[in-house]
C-alpha cells in the first residue's frame, strides 16, 4: 500500500485536521505533508514512516472526536446511518448525486453528511452512506421516506437495498473516513474518483 498517497487523501479530505503537538504558521498541513514526502530527498521517507505517522494522525483524530462527542449536548433528535446501494445496471453519477442532494432536502432531516463511494474490497460497488439527524420517528418510517425520493427508482432496484440503522459512534468516524486500516486503501480510491468527476467529498446539510 502507498501510505504516502493514502495520507495525504485522508488529510485533504480533513482540511482542519492539525497534528498533536505542531503548529504550522502560513501553510496548511497537506502541503506540509507533501513537502515532507515529495521533496528532493523524500526517498529518506519510506512507507513504514508514512504508516506511522498516518496511523498517529488517525488516532489523534478518534481521540478529538471522542472528547467532542462527549462535550456536546445531547438532543431527543434520533440519528440514523443509512446506506443506498445503488443499481450497477442503471445507476449513473449524475442520476445519483441528484437522488443525494433530493434527501438532504428534506425538511425532516435536521442535518446530514452524506459520502458517495465506489471501490470496495470484492470491486466496484455504487453506495451512498449518510449519517443523519432527524425530526422524532422510527427506522420503517426514515426507509418509507427515503424510498419516495424523487428518482431514485431510477438508481436503486428495490427497498431492500436500502439500510438503515440507528447511528452508533463509529459511524461519525466511518462518515468521516476514518476506517480501519484494511479499507484505507479505498477510501485513497474513492477520493481520487470523486475528484476525477467533479464529486464533492461529502454532502453536508
Amino acid at each position: 500500500m502507498d501510505y504516502k498517497s493514502a495520507h495525504l487523501s485522508w488529510v485533504n479530505s480533513h482540511p482542519t485536521f492539525m497534528p498533536q503537538h505542531t503548529h504550522i504558521c502560513g501553510q496548511v498541513y497537506s502541503d506540509s505533508l507533501s513537502f515532507l514526502y515529495y521533496q528532493t530527498g523524500s526517498e529518506l521517507i519510506n512507507q513504514e514512516f508514512a504508516r506511522q505517522l498516518f496511523k498517529s494522525d488517525i488516532d489523534y483524530h478518534a481521540s478529538l472526536s471522542l472528547i467532542i462527542s462527549s462535550l456536546s449536548v445531547t438532543t431527543d433528535a434520533p440519528k440514523f446511518f443509512v446506506t443506498i446501494g445503488f443499481n450497477h445496471q442503471t445507476w449513473k453519477i449524475n442520476s445519483c448525486v441528484k437522488v443525494i442532494e433530493n434527501i438532504l432536502s428534506f425538511d425532516w432531516i435536521l442535518s446530514c453528511r452524506a459520502v458517495f463511494e465506489l471501490h470496495r474490497e470484492n470491486g466496484e460497488h455504487p453506495h451512498c452512506h449518510f449519517l443523519m439527524e432527524t425530526e422524532k420517528m422510527f427506522k420503517s418510517k426514515v426507509l418509507e421516506k427515503i424510498w419516495a425520493t424523487k428518482g431514485i427508482k431510477t438508481v436503486c432496484l428495490k427497498k431492500s437495498f436500502i439500510d438503515c440503522k440507528s447511528a452508533e459512534k463509529f459511524h461519525q468516524d466511518y462518515i468521516n473516513l476514518i476506517k480501519k486500516e484494511s479499507k484505507m486503501r479505498y477510501v485513497a480510491l474513492d477520493t481520487k474518483w470523486r475528484k476525477e468527476n467533479n464529486i464533492p467529498d461529502a454532502f453536508i446539510k
